[in-house]
């Protein structure tokens, strides 16, 4: 047994869940805006009318300035929204709703899909078929008995991966833990790691994040298939009619918007889930050296500490877009913990980032609807403060308990 460390009980809470929230919320949000504005500007692009009713108050938008458009607009604001009402009606709200609900379905079937994926026949064995003896199982019920786990995980072996780990997935309720046969081999050889890795992963049932982790992969890889990649290949599409247009001049800046606004949602949604992931990651390492396992036990190859500060500043660069933290990331965090209760810097730059694209989301949403009131409004702005404060809340709580 290993003598225990510096150890902070409230490391088990990794303050994630918020965080998660919040990037759920975003999602489902710009999944709705995404959709509406495509299927609102395909029903309308032919004729343009909402041009047409801007010619008819008075107003002519490719010559003069906005507020003169603006004005001209007021001056004949009943004739103008009739027109606009007749010939420019807002999209009805079930194709987005549906859109949406189909995007969380297909969310929960992936998350559904990816434990049987993993587990799959021909990839991976039942433990028992490859424990002869049955000493590897009577070891990790030993250990999930220290982990305070109420039934052992089923366990699988994938004797085709040559590195020493292992990896839990499924439900926090139904974990398979893979056991890779590099590991199985190294059972004798290097006991220490053996028992590092394996509590290391019990950790994560213990922590009960399996459920979260798997569903921000899932939402993650729905989003980007189904909502993302089809937006920016119809943005697209839709580039040479749009530069065709008369009215090109006009467009130009809302449209260059919504590609600069495909490119910041993917960066954003990928960084705040690989910072979701990463924390996971040191939690679950705290947690199993409470339990007694060896830091030494968890081995790999150094970053070189040498080079200028181009190559640290790309290393760290790099390090932000793993969804794994690296070894000396992980090893200075079983030395000391109190940096991970910290507030840093990124993740309170992506819970602001996302609440103000969350907030301009759903204004579009709701503004192409025709919903766009004070009430409204305000509304929508309490929602995006309310997560933002859950997030922040969380995090000063940890750094000050």
């Amino acid at each position: 047994m290993n003598p225990q460390p510096r150890f902070d009980e409230r490391a088990i809470t990794a303050g994630t869940t918020m965080r998660f929230v919040l990037l759920v919320a975003l999602l489902v949000v710009s999944s709705g805006a995404m959709v509406t504005q495509v299927l609102h500007i395909r029903a309308i692009a032919p004729s343009q009318h909402g041009t047409g009713c801007l010619l008819s108050a008075g107003a002519d938008p490719f010559d003069g300035t906005d507020t003169g458009t603006l004005i001209a607009g007021l001056n004949q604001y009943d004739a103008y929204e009739a027109c606009v009402d007749r010939f420019e009606p807002a999209p009805s709200w079930w194709p987005a709703t549906v859109w949406t609900a189909l995007l969380v379905a297909a969310a929960g079937a992936v998350f559904w899909a990816i434990p049987r994926w993993k587990a799959r026949r021909g990839r991976s064995l039942p433990l028992h078929l490859m424990d002869f003896d049955g000493q590897v199982g009577r070891e990790l019920a030993q250990f999930s008995m220290a982990a305070g786990l109420g039934r052992v995980p089923r366990a699988v072996v994938d004797p085709t991966v040559t590195t020493a780990t292992a990896v839990v997935f499924g439900r926090n309720r139904r974990p398979v833990i893979r056991l890779h046969g590099g590991l199985l081999a190294r059972r004798s050889s290097d006991p220490d790691r053996y028992r590092a890795v394996l509590l290391h992963e019990l950790a994560h049932v213990r922590n009960g994040d399996i459920t979260l982790t798997y569903a921000t992969i899932a939402l993650w890889r729905v989003f980007l298939l189904l909502v993302l990649l089809p937006y920016a290949v119809w943005l697209l599409y839709d580039l040479p009619a749009k530069t065709r247009a008369v009215d090109w001049e006009q467009q130009a800046p809302g449209f260059t918007r919504s590609i600069v606004l495909v490119i910041a949602m993917t960066a954003l949604v990928y960084l705040a889930r690989s910072d979701v992931l990463r924390s996971r990651e040191i939690h679950a390492d705290l947690t199993a050296l409470r339990w007694g396992a060896d830091p030494h036990g968890w081995t790999g190859r150094e970053a070189d500490p040498t080079g200028g500060a181009l190559r640290r500043t790309v290393r760290s660069f790099v390090q932000l877009w793993r969804t794994h933290p690296q070894w000396e990331l992980r090893r200075r965090s079983l030395a000391d913990p109190a940096a991970l209760f910290e507030l840093r810097a990124l993740p309170m730059f992506l819970t602001g980032a996302a609440a103000a694209l969350f907030g301009d989301q759903i204004g579009e949403y709701l503004g192409s609807r025709g919903q766009s009131g004070a009430w409204v409004q305000q509304a929508t702005e309490l929602i995006a403060a309310g997560l933002v404060t859950g997030v922040a809340a969380v995090a000063l709580w940890r750094a000050v308990v």
